[in-house]
C-alpha cells in the first residue's frame, strides 16, 4: 500500500509539474505562400529552436528509389545559389549555433539552436535552400560516399537493425511504409541527380512545410522574418502523391538472421499497430500505457514472468510510437538466456490474453502512467525538445493540441481500454524475428 501511495503521490506531483511546463500556448499562422508557422515562446532562455518540416519521408520515396528522401536531406548541406558546399553548416558554428536534420518514414526536418539574434540569419540561410538548392554531380558523388558509410554503421554493423529492417519490409510488405529510411547498398548507388532533383521539385515546396520556432521570440517577430523570407517563394500548385497503403499478408514463419559469433540472440516480434493519424486510433493511448504494463520496466509483466519466475530470458523491452501518419508497430524485443525457448511466442501471447481478459492491476496501471507522465514532462525540458514534440504532433496529424492534453488523455485510459487494445493487437498482422549465431559446421561439412 505505501508503495502504491508514492506511486499515486509521484503522478499528481507530475501532473503539476505538467500544467506548469504546458503554458504558454504556442501560436500557429499561415502564410499566403501556405508556409505554415508554429511558434512557441518562451522568455526564459536567451536562445531558440528553429526547425523547418517537410511533411516528406522514406514513405514518399518512389518505389524504384528508396533511400531518396534521406538521400536529398544530406544534399541540403551541399550547396545552393547563394551558399557553397558546407557554408551553410559553417555560418552557424561561427555565430555559436548547433544545426543538424533527420529524416524518418513520416518526414525530413532541418534544425538550428542560436542566439535569438541569431533568427533572422537562420531564417534566411533555409529559405535560400528550400528555393535554390544546386546538386552539382561531384558533390552527389562526394555525399553517396557518405550515406554508404553512415548505413554500414547504422544498420548492416548492427544485426538486430539488419533483423529490425527486414521485419519492417515484411510487415508493410506492399506499401511504401516498408521502404528503409536510408535504402539498402544497391538503392544508395543507383540514385542518379536527376532523382534527386524531381524528388526536390515536388516537396521541398513552402505550402509542403512548416516552420516551428520555440524560445525568445514573440509571434509577430516569427512572422515579419517569415514573411520577408519565406514569403517570397512560390508555393506548389501539383497534388501531392500519395504513398502506397495496399498491405500484403506477412509471413507467418519467423524471419531468421545467422550472425557469425553472435554473443546474444534475440527474439523480436511487430504487431501491426494505428497510430493517432490512421484508423483505430481510439487504441493509440492504451497502447502506450500497455507497452510499459507489458515490457516497460523491471517489474513488468514479461520481465517477471520471463526473468524472476521462468528464468529462461535476460532482457524485455516493448515499445510503441503513437505519432506517424501511416499506421506503426507495437513492437517487443527479448534477450534469451540461453538459447530461444520454443515455448516463448506462446508466453508473450498467453499474457497478452490474460491482459485481454482480466486488465491490468491498480499498481501495474498508477505506475505506467506515473512513468509515461515523468517521460513527457522530462521531455520539455528544452527548447529543442519542446518544438521536436509539437513538430511531430503536427506534422504528423495528430490533433493540434495533442502535447497540451497527452497526459490527461494517458489519466482517462481505464482497464476496458487496456483490454480492448490487448485484444485488438491479438488480432492484428504480425512478423517475428530470430537474430541467433550462425551454426558452426561439423566436421562432415566442414569444407
Amino acid at each position: 500500500m505505501l508503495r502504491l501511495f508514492l506511486l499515486s503521490f509521484l503522478y499528481l506531483a507530475l501532473c503539476g509539474s505538467w500544467a506548469e511546463a504546458a503554458t504558454p500556448k504556442p501560436v500557429q499562422m499561415t502564410l499566403e505562400n501556405g508556409l505554415k508557422i508554429l511558434v512557441l515562446p518562451d522568455p526564459s532562455t536567451p536562445a531558440v529552436t528553429h526547425m523547418v518540416w517537410y511533411q516528406v519521408g522514406a514513405a514518399d520515396d518512389p518505389k524504384e528509389h528508396p533511400g531518396l528522401a534521406h538521400f536529398l536531406e544530406h544534399m541540403m548541406f551541399r550547396g545552393s545559389k547563394n551558399l557553397s558546399p558546407g557554408q551553410f553548416s559553417r555560418l552557424i558554428s561561427a555565430e555559436g549555433g548547433q544545426e543538424n536534420a533527420f529524416t524518418t518514414r513520416d518526414m525530413t526536418v532541418f534544425h538550428q539552436q542560436v542566439a535569438a539574434d541569431r533568427l533572422e540569419l537562420v531564417m534566411r540561410l533555409e529559405a535560400e535552400r528550400m528555393a535554390h538548392l544546386t546538386l552539382d554531380p561531384e558533390e552527389v558523388d562526394r555525399e553517396r560516399q557518405v550515406i554508404l558509410e553512415e548505413r554500414r554503421a547504422r544498420v548492416e554493423n548492427h544485426p538486430a537493425s539488419m533483423l529490425k529492417e527486414q521485419m519492417r519490409g515484411a510487415l508493410f510488405h506492399g506499401t511504401s511504409f516498408a521502404h528503409p529510411t536510408l535504402g539498402s547498398d544497391h538503392d544508395i548507388r543507383s540514385i542518379r541527380v536527376e532523382d534527386l532533383q524531381r524528388f526536390y521539385r515536388e516537396h521541398y515546396q513552402p505550402n509542403r512545410a512548416m516552420l516551428v520556432v520555440a524560445g525568445n521570440v514573440t509571434p509577430e517577430t516569427v512572422k515579419t522574418l517569415a514573411e520577408r523570407h519565406f514569403g517570397p517563394l512560390r508555393a506548389s500548385q501539383e497534388q501531392k502523391k500519395p504513398v502506397s497503403a495496399t498491405l500484403s499478408e506477412p509471413p507467418a514463419e519467423p524471419l531468421t538472421l545467422a550472425i557469425p559469433h553472435l554473443k546474444q540472440a534475440l527474439w523480436m516480434r511487430d504487431y501491426l499497430a494505428p497510430s493517432q493519424a490512421t484508423e483505430n486510433k481510439e487504441h493509440a493511448y492504451p497502447l502506450l500505457v500497455l507497452a510499459h504494463v507489458l515490457g516497460g520496466s523491471e517489474v513488468s509483466r514479461l520481465a517477471r514472468s520471463l526473468i524472476y519466475e521462468k528464468k529462461i530470458v535476460s532482457e524485455v523491452s516493448t515499445s510503441y510510437n503513437d505519432l506517424s501518419r501511416f499506421p506503426t508497430s507495437f513492437s517487443l524485443v527479448i534477450a534469451p538466456a540461453e538459447s530461444i525457448p520454443a515455448s516463448l511466442p506462446q508466453l508473450v501471447e498467453d499474457e497478452l490474453r490474460r491482459i485481454a481478459k482480466d486488465g491490468v492491476t491498480t499498481e501495474e496501471l498508477t505506475l505506467a502512467k506515473s512513468t509515461l507522465t515523468a517521460q513527457a514532462v522530462y521531455g520539455r525540458d528544452s527548447t529543442a525538445a519542446i518544438a521536436t514534440l509539437y513538430g511531430t504532433a503536427a506534422a504528423t496529424h495528430a490533433s493540434t493540441d495533442y502535447p497540451d492534453t497527452l497526459i490527461a488523455k494517458l489519466d482517462a485510459v481505464g482497464n476496458d481500454d487496456i483490454k480492448a487494445a490487448a485484444e485488438m493487437l491479438l488480432k492484428q498482422p504480425q512478423v517475428t524475428g530470430h537474430l541467433i549465431p550462425e551454426p558452426l559446421l561439423s566436421k562432415e561439412e566442414t569444407p
